[in-house]
């Protein structure tokens, strides 16, 4: 089953300004981004075990998985999921303090 998905504001706008900061690279760099980001992100809904759950005892992390984009590993997709839905919450720097941000 292919659950629907969902992206919050948080992660709208973390992957707006990632789009944008490639894009100031090369304009290609910042399609490519989206191309890979929409790739994962189907991949999210067909099978959303495959990310790695994150092991915590912290209420608001629990349940949430990450995986990496292929192309931009340097870049972590964070989400949650049930039997309908993906929710993309965040897409950080893998430098970043993710417990933070999620």
């Amino acid at each position: 089953m292919i659950r629907s998905r969902t992206m919050t504001p948080e992660a709208l706008q973390d992957i707006d300004q990632i789009a944008i900061d490639l894009s100031r690279q090369s304009l290609e760099l910042g399609h490519r981004f989206i191309d890979v980001l929409e790739k994962t992100v189907d991949h999210a809904r067909r099978m959303p075990g495959i990310g790695t759950l994150i092991d915590t005892i912290q209420p608001d992390i629990i349940g949430t998985r990450f995986g990496i984009m292929g192309g931009f590993p340097a870049y972590l997709i964070f989400y949650r999921s049930d039997e309908e839905e993906v929710i993309i919450l965040r897409v950080i720097h893998g430098s970043r303090d993710f417990t933070r941000q999620i």
